[in-house]
């Protein structure tokens, strides 16, 4: 009998450690060493949950980032890795990126911060686990898409090891736990039919407990923390997994087998259209000797354009890298993607200089910072191109990261609702001056703008607390300012909370 279920147990493992794979040495280290994994991935599943548990933007977020440095630190030396001395940039920028949601209450640019949080600390993992030193952008894209898949392939292995290291604990003497585990089994179904038939049978018993449940679910937030930390769990377990199971091709291939007189040919004759086109943007907006038809003003004209040059310049930095990555080299076609990346400066700066005018008319939002930001780093991405395209070896990719995270960083810290509440009021009272007139708040062409605005414009709006759409701002913030504590205490909340007590005061 013992025999049989010895042999049974023997093939049970071998099913369960089989995925079908060969099992990498990294893979098979997690394996072997589940108490230390497993019970580390629950602590940190635990400590994610006290952090961000109904806490968007509180001051435990930097010590979550802090904390999750540590907590992948310690799991890239238990794989046999090291630490590589590039390390610090990634490290820097994501506790940067954690302190400023603590800062802010912007809730778009939070979420924005916690989708580079991410994007940082993939990429922070599988610079550790592969030579990414020659990788390119679209590389790098094709790895991150690869590891979310392999994420979800390592699923079973959060329950898998669980049930392996049981079974090994068993085979070292500890027998009790694997019948317990049986008795469990049984005992579910057999629980839910009974409890059915009881439930039914009995009135009085079925009213007990209902009201078990009732007070059961009054302690939800219990529920729902466990299931959070369970959740996270499972997720952290199957990202390391993943990067154990190594399924990402690290060798870069060279793709640029295509024939040059293809791009060649369709890039001249775009890069001809852009010549004219940038010919008229520059006798046009910047020199102002373009004549425009009549009732129509350069603000119409400003916005009828921004947003299509903003794409335009998009499709030409992808069009320029998809030559460079798929096109054999010639000296002509570089010639033609320099035409074309110049022409690309030409109406960044056209697209800015449309976007200025508009706003000088109809006042700051956020989605116009965005897009004076999003000009900017084209224009500073599209340098790293031009170097490129004349210098093979430039790492562009990595310019392109260091570019984008640090110029993300100053948007962060740069608390646009705040930026937008200052301009837009002096903008209602400069004109008002201009006209020698009261302040008339009514001239405003979206003053229900300002109600949307987050927290962190609190101290520039306390300055017209006459005004109704003010008044309703601050009625708007009153829930989330109440719920301020050591866990969830965020700067510009806090600050908000303070201005809108002093005005109660008055």
């Amino acid at each position: 009998m013992d025999k049989t279920i010895n042999q049974t147990d023997s093939e049970m493992d071998k099913l369960l450690i089989t995925n079908c794979e060969v099992e990498t040495n990294e893979r098979k280290t997690i394996q072997e060493n589940f108490e230390f994994f497993g019970l580390t991935c629950i602590l940190y599943a635990i400590f994610y949950t006290f952090c961000m548990y109904k806490n968007d933007a509180g001051i435990t977020v930097p010590l979550l980032q802090a904390g999750t440095i540590f907590f992948f630190s310690l799991v890239i030396k238990k794989l046999g890795k090291k630490m590589k001395k590039d390390r610090s940039f990634y490290i820097i920028s994501i506790m940067l990126l954690g302190i400023s949601i603590c800062l802010t209450d912007d809730f778009r640019l939070n979420v924005l911060s916690k989708l580079g949080i991410a994007v940082l600390f993939m990429s922070f993992m599988l610079h550790h686990f592969y030579d990414d030193s020659k990788w390119s952008l679209g590389k790098y894209l094709e790895a991150l898409i690869t590891l979310c898949i392999s994420m979800l392939l390592s699923v079973e292995y959060s329950f898998v090891d669980v049930v392996v290291s049981i079974k090994s604990k068993q085979k070292k003497g500890n027998t009790q736990i694997r019948y317990i585990l049986i008795g469990i089994g049984i005992a579910v179904p057999l629980t839910l039919i009974i409890m059915i038939l009881l439930l039914s049978a009995d009135r009085i018993f079925a009213a007990i407990i209902a009201n078990l449940f009732h007070n059961l679910f009054a302690f939800k937030s219990v529920i729902y923390i466990i299931l959070m930390i369970t959740f996270t769990y499972i997720v952290v377990y199957c990202f390391i997994n993943a990067l154990a199971k190594r399924r990402i091709n690290e060798e870069i291939t060279d793709k640029r087998v295509q024939e040059p007189m293809i791009a060649i040919t369709f890039a001249g004759i775009i890069s001809v259209i852009y010549l004219l086109f940038c010919g008229i943007q520059i006798m046009g907006l910047f020199f102002d000797q373009l004549k425009l038809p009549e009732n129509y003003t350069y603000a119409q004209y400003a916005r009828e354009g921004f947003f299509q040059l903003l794409f335009v310049c998009g499709i030409n930095l992808i069009m320029v890298l998809c030559c460079m990555a798929f096109f054999r080299e010639s000296k002509l076609l570089k010639g033609i993607l320099t035409v074309i990346s110049v022409c690309t400066y030409i109406m960044t700066a056209s697209s800015a200089y449309r976007m200025i005018i508009y706003i000088s008319v109809y006042q700051l939002t956020f989605l116009r910072i965005l897009v004076l930001w999003s000009l900017f780093v084209i224009a500073l991405i599209m340098f790293g191109i031009l170097i490129s395209i004349y210098r093979e070896k430039f790492p562009l990719f990595k310019y392109g990261m260091i570019v984008v995270t640090i110029c993300y960083i100053g948007l962060a810290y740069s608390h646009p609702d705040y930026i937008i509440a200052s301009y837009n009021m002096n903008t209602i009272v400069i004109k008002a001056q201009e006209e020698r007139q009261q302040i008339n708040y009514e001239n405003y062409g979206d003053l229900f703008y300002f109600t949307t605005l987050s927290a962190d414009a609190a101290p520039v709006l306390a300055k017209y607390q006459s005004n109704q759409q003010v008044k309703e701002y601050f009625s708007n913030l009153k829930n989330d300012l109440e719920n301020l504590n050591v866990r969830t205490y965020n700067v510009s909340r806090f600050i908000a909370k303070k201005v809108a007590a002093d005005l109660n005061k008055q």
